[in-house]
């Protein structure tokens, strides 16, 4: 199989949807970060849809903000000082808030301190007030995996083996895929 016919490819998986739990959608979403002054946080673990739901909760900003998104990867510590002056038209997305040192994160919040809003993505609560945490659930992979190969038959266990990471188990099904057909 050609990679680009993998039904699990990276760019189909970054197409996915961001699943809201029972009870919660896009609107009553934004409605409580409006509450929570636009500093909030998202949190949850590796894999469970944080960056996700940040893109979708991105498009329904967009139109009012100019969004500044800010990408932390593991080991990376030092925060990028490139944000420009900000103010209340500007909104920062940062990544990975969990991978900066506290006096980074104190820099952060006082540069966006005149930005129309703060929205971190976190693996651990305590930066920002929490706007949601994010969960997984075999049901929540079956689903999801069931979208981009319909009729796929996942293993029951694929997300206890990849410790609850849903993009890591769906990575699986794509070197399983890959196995498969050659």
């Amino acid at each position: 199989m050609r990679a680009r016919d993998n039904p699990f490819r990276s760019e189909r998986l970054d197409r996915l949807a961001f699943r809201y739990p029972p009870g919660l959608d896009r609107p009553s979403l934004l409605r409580r970060l409006a509450e929570l002054g636009h500093r909030a946080a998202i949190v949850g673990p590796e894999g469970s849809g944080k960056t996700t739901l940040s893109r979708d909760l991105e498009q329904a900003l967009g139109g009012d903000y100019r969004i500044w998104r800010v990408t932390r990867h593991r080991g990376e510590r030092r925060l990028a000082r490139a944000l420009p002056r900000l103010g209340s038209a500007d909104y920062v997305i940062l990544d990975g808030a969990d991978q900066l040192g506290w006096a980074e994160f104190r820099w952060l919040r006082r540069r966006a301190r005149r930005a129309g809003g703060l929205l971190v993505l976190s693996h651990r609560p305590g930066l920002l007030p929490t706007l949601i945490v994010t969960t997984t659930s075999q049901a929540l992979l079956d689903t999801l995996a069931a979208e981009l190969a319909p009729g796929d038959i996942g293993e029951p266990s694929a997300l206890e083996q990849h410790r609850g990471n849903i993009r890591e188990a769906l990575r699986a099904r794509y070197d399983r895929c890959a196995e498969a057909a050659g």
